[in-house]
């Protein structure tokens, strides 16, 4: 049976978003091990680890139980360039460990990283959600995304973004993007010019 990863934010010594991702890593238990008890990944992350109030990504390898946690620190990787993808056979519903196909479609291209379009619908970037934003700075995430991501599902419960159903037609509507995800503050990430889109 498959693996599965929660990535999860250390931030200050705290745990960023516990809620949201105790709820996918148990729906996702469940929905595919069939797990009845949910567990608590605060009782199974040592935050005595983390050497300081830096930022560190933690990394929760599972299936019906978790097989393996590792903590390191991070520093985001600034994005300039997109390149749209079709892909109609992808699946990612589930945060699978084994990324061997969004690895490849990224490794493919010639830009930062890629944005991939199934069934003419805009989705995701190889490793994070996206938001477009028009000229007059509303915020919209595809509403069929490949993976319904934490960050996503905070912002819009937040009302900070909203949802849409966007083909590739409809990316003339907005100017610029944010990659969004557990790691990444969504204030603070540069927005990447879609002018530079291929």
């Amino acid at each position: 049976m498959c693996l599965l990863i929660e990535t999860l934010k250390i931030e200050n010594k705290t745990l960023q978003n516990i809620d949201g991702h105790n709820f996918r890593f148990n729906q996702a238990r469940k929905a595919l091990f069939g797990a009845k008890m949910p567990l608590n990944l605060t009782d199974f992350i040592d935050l005595n680890l983390v050497a300081d109030n830096g930022i560190y990504k933690c990394s929760v390898i599972y299936k019906a139980n978790i097989q393996k946690i590792t903590i390191t620190a991070y520093a985001p990787k600034l994005i300039k360039s997109l390149q749209l993808v079709t892909c109609n056979t992808i699946e990612y519903a589930y945060k699978y460990h084994d990324r061997s196909l969004l690895n490849q479609l990224k490794n493919n291209a010639k830009a930062d990283d890629v944005l991939i379009v199934k069934n003419k619908e805009v989705t995701d970037l190889s490793y994070a959600n996206i938001v477009f934003f028009t000229s007059n700075n509303e915020a919209f995430t595809p509403a069929n995304p490949l993976l319904k991501g934490c960050m996503r599902s905070y912002l819009l419960a937040q009302r900070s973004i909203k949802e849409r159903k966007i083909t590739i037609a409809d990316l003339g509507l907005f100017n610029r993007a944010k990659p969004i995800n557990a790691m990444l503050n969504f204030e603070e990430t540069p927005f990447i010019d879609l002018s530079l889109l291929t």
